[in-house]
């Protein structure tokens, strides 16, 4: 009798271990697909170079400007000069005017080089005041070199002009193809001002 009860509780031990059940095997397959999710997501995170999330910011600064004015013909009420636009773009048209890394304060930006990011009215394809300059300073050259890239198509015009330079005029039309020698004026100082014109929605 005492074989026997050992014999049973030997084969009741080896059938416990052949292997995973059904709800264990289901923990770890969510284990392991919540962990992946999680590392995908870091490094889509950690991949963003400055030089992307600058021109995401500036994209911003310039929509969030345009929402505000949808309901207007056009951008007179900015004012006449970069100061006054910048300073109407923060005090009436959200926070995404400033997005984080720049920061804002007196109704000026400060990008996440230390420059000056602006917001102006000006005048495109022969009407008056239809049309957003954005301008942002002290990007360092493989900034520049990446925001232009990455934003050439967002722009009906783009300007670079290096630290102590002149303006260079990058891409003039809204229907000018990128090409990397496009952005060669950024490579021509140490820093760069990125300007670009987008037209009214």
């Amino acid at each position: 009798m005492n074989k026997q009860n050992r014999g049973t509780f030997k084969a009741g031990t080896k059938r416990k271990n052949l292997g995973l059940t059904l709800i264990e095997l289901a923990i770890v397959i969510a284990v392991i697909g919540i962990i992946a999710v999680l590392a995908l997501r870091g490094t889509s995170i950690l991949g963003k170079s400055k030089g992307m999330i600058e021109g995401q910011n500036i994209l911003d600064t310039v929509t969030a400007t345009q929402q505000c004015f949808r309901s207007t013909t056009d951008f007179t009420a900015l004012g006449a000069t970069p100061a006054t636009g910048t300073a109407y773009a923060l005090a009436n048209c959200g926070r995404e005017v400033a997005n984080a890394p720049a920061t804002s304060a007196g109704g000026t930006i400060t990008n996440q080089f230390g420059g000056a990011r602006t917001v102006a009215r000006t005048n495109i394809n022969g009407g008056v005041n239809n049309a957003l300059l954005v301008s942002n300073a002290a990007m360092p050259t493989d900034i520049c070199l990446e925001v232009v890239q990455a934003q050439w198509g967002n722009y009906n015009s783009i300007t670079v002009t290096p630290t102590g330079g002149a303006a260079v005029v990058v891409k003039a039309l809204i229907t000018d193809v990128y090409a990397p020698a496009a952005a060669a004026a950024c490579s021509t100082a140490t820093t760069a001002t990125f300007a670009a014109v987008a037209s009214k929605n």
